[in-house]
Formats: C-alpha cells, structure tokens, sequence
C-alpha cells in the first residue's frame, strides 16, 4: 500500500465500519440491508488487501465510486436511524436570522435565463473537486493529489453523518405552498432537476449543504495548489453556492453550516493526514510540501 494513500484508506474503511455497524443495529428495520451489509464489507476486504503497482495508481479513483453508492445508500439508512425531520427547525433559523424566507426573497430575481444557468452550474458540482485532482495527478504532484483526494472524500463522509444528526428534505419541498413563482428554465433546467431527483431519490441532505462544504474545500485547494484552476473555481464556486439557496434545494442556514463544516473538516483532514503520514509535514494552512514519487 502506497504510504500516501493511507490516509485516504483509512477514512474510506473507517465510513464503510460504521455504516456496517449501523446497519447491524438496524438490520430488521432496513430495506435491504443484507446487500449493504456485503457491499461494505467487500469494499473493506478490496481496500485492505488488493494492492499491487498498476491497482495503487488507480485505486483512489475508485474513491468516486465509493462515494455515490454510499450516498445512495442514507435513502435507506438516514430516516431508520433518526426518524424525525429538522425542516421545521431550519426554516424558523432562516426567518429569524433575517426576518424572511429566503428562496421566497430570492423570487424578484428569479428569470428563466439565470434558473436555467444555475441549474447547469448546481449540477456540475460533482466535476469541480474531480477537475483539481485530475489536475495534480496528471502533474505528478502525488502527495498533494493524495491530500486533497482524502480531504474530499473525508469531506463529504462528514456531511454524511451531518444528515444523521439534522434529517431535513429542504425548502423546495416545505415551502413549495409559499413560493409564488416557478423555477421555469429556457431549455433542460426541469429535465436536470428531474434527473438529480431520480439519482438521489428521497435523501435528507439539506443540513449541512454538501455543496457548498465541498466547493469552498476545492477553492482553498485550488488556491494552494493550482492558480490557474483557482480563478475559474472561484467564480464558478460562488455562483454554485449561490445556486444552493436560489433553486430551493437549501435552507441558508445550510450554507453556512457547510462554510463551518469545510473549516472543520479541513482541521481534521490536516491532523489526520499528517498523523498517518508521518513522512509529509502539514501545516497551520493546510499547505503540504508536495513530494514526487
């Protein structure tokens, strides 16, 4: 096992334990959980004992992978679990944080055009931190690749539990009888929002907005590591966090406990990345001294 990826395999194995643990528990209780069950352990069993040259290259690709089946999977586990919805919670915090709602605000800007912008920017949410690490990999810049690789995933396993401790759907379901306008896009906008509905079926991940945790990590990596993609993330990011409360998908409370769980996460992902790694000196900033293999 390359010394690099360690870090990365220990949060990839230490998510798919307590999701094993959890579906344990629940076993009765949740729809199929023999196959997730197995499907944990098996990835598990890869991790730990699949290795070689050619497999060590490609294996924290597989990272993607992982990533969305075990996303796929809190449609099942979130609800049998913690049964009980935060929406109520999340939409009094906005309103009393600015004495409105504000995907109900946001409506005297809403036009066709800029929805259906949007939309298409909501939805390359996944290809952003995808885009960076390509970037360093192609570079050969291996221990950044390897850091920021651990810090996404890590990133979006603690949004994970983040939906385990507030389930909430979000405002596009709980304040669709107070919204007075349609989100009515120029070309594909209903279609795309239909197609990430299908992909993520009926998930509570409102509370922390992944999105927005996610893309802030990408921006301080970017800026860090890679200038040129910086400014392009940047205002690409922007618009996308943007997106988040515009399309109705997120409360802004949301946000801003996705700003506060990226500063937390980065924190983590530095102590544990440099505990692990020994060889790797991490920073305050979370810079890395980048060693080529």
């Amino acid at each position: 096992m390359a010394a690099h990826y360690k870090p990365l395999y220990v949060v990839l194995i230490s998510y798919q334990a307590l999701m094993a643990i959890l579906l344990v528990v629940h076993f009765q209780k949740v729809e199929n959980a023999g196959f997730w069950l197995a499907y944990h352990l098996t990835v598990i069993l890869f991790l730990v004992s699949v290795h070689g040259k050619r497999v060590e290259l490609f294996k924290p690709w597989l990272s993607i992978v992982f990533l969305m089946v075990n996303f796929t999977e809190l449609h099942y586990l979130v609800h049998t679990v913690h049964p009980h919805d935060y929406d109520s919670w999340l939409v009094r915090a906005d309103y009393r944080l600015l004495g409105l709602h504000p995907t109900l605000w946001l409506e005297r800007y809403t036009y066709p055009l800029l929805t259906e912008i949007l939309q298409w920017i909501y939805a390359s949410f996944y290809f952003l931190p995808i885009l960076l690490a390509w970037r360093l990999w192609k570079k050969k810049e291996t221990d950044r690749f390897a850091y920021f690789v651990m810090q996404i995933v890590l990133g979006f396993y603690l949004s994970y539990l983040g939906y385990f401790l507030v389930p909430a759907v979000g405002p596009r379901f709980t304040l669709g009888d107070i919204q007075t306008l349609p989100l009515d896009g120029v070309w594909l906008r209903q279609s795309i929002d239909r197609l990430l509905s299908a992909m993520e079926q009926q998930q509570r991940d409102a509370f922390p907005s992944g999105h927005t945790m996610i893309t802030l990590l990408t921006i301080y990596y970017a800026r860090l590591y890679d200038r040129k993609y910086f400014a392009f993330v940047t205002v690409l990011g922007g618009l996308l966090i943007f997106s988040t409360v515009y399309l109705r998908y997120h409360y802004l409370v949301d946000v801003f406990a996705g700003a506060l769980w990226a500063a937390v996460s980065g924190w983590i992902g530095m102590r544990l990345f440099s505990y692990i790694y020994h060889p790797v000196r991490v920073d305050t900033k979370y810079k890395i001294q980048n060693k080529k293999y």
